[in-house]
């Protein structure tokens, strides 16, 4: 009797401890829960953005995005103030 005692006590000790470990990963769910709705908010955004654009007759396919090298301008400047300094007026037209 005393031996099945002590056999259902450590299982249910065993069983306790495995549920009571098991829900220590709160914090990762959360964060999954969170990266889920941020994805679902982005799907549904760029949805209805389409929608609308196609119920407008807007279509994106038109514009092009196009990269340049930016010059710093105080360099540009002090390149053309010494070519500038020769005395000559002319009209930029």
């Amino acid at each position: 009797m005393k031996k099945r005692l002590k056999w259902f006590i450590f299982c249910i000790t065993i069983i306790t401890n495995i549920l009571l470990l098991s829900g220590c990963s709160n914090n990762n769910e959360e964060q999954l829960l969170k990266d889920k709705l941020t994805s679902e908010i982005q799907y549904f955004d760029s949805t209805i953005s389409n929608m609308l654009n196609k119920a407008n007759g807007l279509k994106l396919d038109n514009y092009k995005v196009i990269s340049k090298k930016i010059e710093d301008k105080k360099q540009n400047d002090a390149s053309s103030s010494g070519q500038s300094d020769g005395g000559s007026s002319s009209s930029r037209f």
